[in-house]
């Protein structure tokens, strides 16, 4: 298993590199952490299980589609840094 820190290392330099476009940095840090953080939901948590559930499926999406958006071989590159070692 991979360690957090690692994920950590790894996400840090794809957020530093300058091949990353910025819509992919505002997608994969100050979207969801605003989100995160926010008082406004999609689905309020006074209702028990829903209200939850919609941050936990929102900020995974938006950091997928961050991923997308960065080239492959930039993540590649940063994966085979921080990832491959931590197996």
């Amino acid at each position: 298993m991979r360690s957090l820190k690692s994920y950590y290392f790894f996400w840090r330099a794809l957020y530093r590199d300058k091949r990353t476009p910025w819509s992919a940095k505002l997608l994969m840090l100050w979207i969801p952490l605003l989100y995160g953080i926010s008082p406004v939901d999609l689905i309020p948590e006074v209702l028990p299980v829903i209200g939850v559930a919609d941050d936990l499926v929102l900020i995974p999406l938006l950091i997928w589609i961050a991923m997308q958006l960065i080239a492959k071989p930039v993540k590649e590159e940063h994966r085979h840094k921080f990832l491959r070692s931590a197996k």
